[in-house]
């Protein structure tokens, strides 16, 4: 049985149905970012099997952007489609930010986001995973560097 296996870190552990939302929770080092990167590929599983059925997107605790302009960051290359780039702006909380920027969605975030907050980079990499339409959305721990009312807002809109 699974349970009794030292090797086994994961076993018959998840399965969500389309439209739900699943949330791991658990201590520091428990294998919440594990179980994600499985998900997506990048752990070594020894014995038995990874199903992913769909399309697979995923932010991790660390945003990644580019030095780009916002715009460039959240399209990721896709064609610009104004209302659902204006529907994405919105639910990350990012419209009201960019609106204040001398150049608005133009602006270039420079090497490793420097232009903008830790909380505004990991609000654009949300931003460009909900604008892929992934049907599989993974996210680890992405409304830690938000502050409480603009992270219940993202939760809200966003998740």
């Amino acid at each position: 049985m699974c349970a009794h296996r030292l090797d086994n870190v994961f076993c018959d552990v998840l399965q969500a149905e389309p439209g739900s939302l699943v949330v791991v929770t658990g201590p520091t080092s428990a294998g919440k970012s594990t179980l994600l990167q499985t998900l997506l590929g990048n752990t070594v599983v020894r014995a038995g099997r990874v199903h992913v059925a769909g399309t697979l997107a995923y932010v991790p605790q660390t945003p990644w952007v580019t030095g780009e302009s916002i715009r460039d960051n959240i399209l990721f290359g896709r064609p610009l489609d104004p209302i659902q780039y204006s529907a994405v702006l919105h639910a990350c909380c990012l419209d009201a930010d960019i609106r204040q920027l001398p150049h608005g969605d133009a602006t270039l975030l420079g090497e490793g986001g420097a232009a903008v907050s830790g909380g505004q980079k990991q609000r654009i990499a949300l931003a460009r995973v909900l604008y892929a339409k992934r049907q599989i959305i993974c996210l680890d721990d992405v409304l830690a560097s938000l502050d409480a009312r603009v992270s219940a807002q993202v939760f809200e809109r966003a998740i």
